[in-house]
């Protein structure tokens, strides 16, 4: 009984101790009647202390009342009800400033030209990450072109039997690649196995869309790799080791026809 008691007091206390109105009266009234908690914090006897607040602090029952009670009553009142709307106001005109601030430092650090140091940082940091990117596609490309050379089992089709009408010769294998495919091979092992995207199109003899289709089905066949070359400031398409040989079969089977 006595505990719960205790707790409903102490609840209570706590809920007036957190009212704004208790918190801003406080200290109002610590304002109003500094002379009061200067007394009381003084190091005069007790007997002196009262003849000084009788003195110097409250007067009389009216300076009591006034000092002690209202004074501080209307200036918590105040700062409760009346304080907010200017300071609502200032704050919103302040945040507006702060932004139009913002705002003309944006335009100016945009309209500021670039160093000659900023831009060339900007170019060496984009050609880096440019060869980061083509390196792992790269280094996935060899992945997939591993995972590819063991999924697919080595050929075991027979030798196709002789024919009455052939003389005993077998005919030539059809080559698994299309003539425009061959010539892009071609076209890369004439420019030395390391040739120019853009020499590759010119000389290919195609239209821009035709050759750029062709160059990119033997990156996905894994004939041929695309890398950034920044020494040329363009990309180059080299041979891989399956290019290399569907390359030499293709002209083995040209030879033969």
């Amino acid at each position: 009984m006595f505990d719960e008691l205790v707790k409903t007091v102490r609840l209570h206390l706590s809920e007036r101790l957190t009212s704004p109105l208790l918190g801003a009266f406080i200290i109002s009234w610590g304002a109003w009647n500094y002379r009061f908690l200067l007394i009381i914090l003084s190091s005069e006897p007790v007997e002196r202390k009262f003849e000084l607040i009788d003195q110097l602090a409250f007067l009389d029952l009216n300076h009591a009342i006034i000092r002690g009670i209202a004074l501080p009553l209307l200036t918590s009142l105040a700062y409760l009800f009346i304080y907010p709307y200017p300071a609502k106001f200032v704050y919103a005109f302040t945040r507006r400033q702060q932004r139009a601030i913002l705002e003309i430092r944006r335009q100016i650090e945009e309209e500021t030209p670039l160093t000659i140091q900023d831009s060339r940082k900007i170019r060496t940091d984009l050609a880096r990450a440019e060869l980061e990117y083509f390196a792992e596609l790269e280094r996935k490309d060899r992945e997939i072109e591993r995972l590819r050379s063991q999924l697919i089992p080595a050929s075991t089709d027979p030798e196709p039997e002789s024919s009455p009408g052939n003389d005993g010769k077998s005919e030539p294998e059809n080559s698994p690649l299309g003539d425009e495919l061959v010539t892009m091979l071609l076209k890369i092992e004439k420019l030395s196995g390391e040739a120019p995207e853009q020499a590759l199109i010119s000389s290919s003899g195609m239209s821009k869309t035709e050759a750029e289709y062709n160059l990119g089905e033997l990156v996905r066949l894994g004939l041929a790799r695309r890398n950034y070359k920044s020494s040329r400031s363009a990309y180059v398409y080299t041979f891989t080791h399956s290019g290399r040989a569907a390359l030499l079969t293709a002209k083995r089977q040209a030879a033969n026809v």
